[in-house]
């Protein structure tokens, strides 16, 4: 079994890597409109951390950022697995992984994720809860999924 490790994008290249799986992933196959995408990743990075998935400490696999929202709101985002990977886990490690790292942090008390409608049973899996109403984000039906950490620790 290949080796993984997940690590923070805190570099030129690293950063190169997260955005390059986005537009893979959500240009490349869902359609997004790339001028779009790169506004919107580019341009809004401010306060995001990003983070990669290694496979074999050489290859970047999926990626995933998170930011504060307000003083106790977390928001994870553009959550991508490249598609030859898909299914080997590399999503649910990158999710946990940050997810456990703001649940250390004791002022966040929830962690939010806009879910493609059909990665919904993903995030339901791993410990979140579908909130509100369904929308849209571009073409593709969405919802928010959250997880309330006082209730993740009870």
């Amino acid at each position: 079994m290949s080796s993984v490790e997940i690590k923070r994008a805190d570099d030129k290249r690293s950063f190169d890597y997260c955005m390059a799986i986005r537009i893979l992933v959500f240009a490349g196959e869902q359609g997004y409109l790339l001028y779009d995408l790169y506004n919107e990743l580019g341009a809004a990075e401010e306060g995001w951390e990003n983070y990669l998935v290694w496979q074999d400490e050489k290859t970047p696999v999926a990626t995933a950022r998170w930011k504060m929202t307000d003083k106790e709101t977390a928001k994870i985002g553009y959550v991508a697995v490249l598609k030859k990977y898909r299914g080997q886990g590399h999503g649910e490690a990158i999710v946990t992984h940050i997810t456990d790292t703001l649940s250390r942090r004791s002022e966040i008390k929830k962690i939010q994720i806009s879910s493609q409608d059909n990665t919904i049973s993903f995030y339901e899996k791993n410990g979140y809860n579908v909130v509100g109403e369904g929308y849209f984000e571009g073409h593709i039906p969405h919802h928010k999924v959250e997880m309330i950490l006082d209730e993740r620790a009870a």
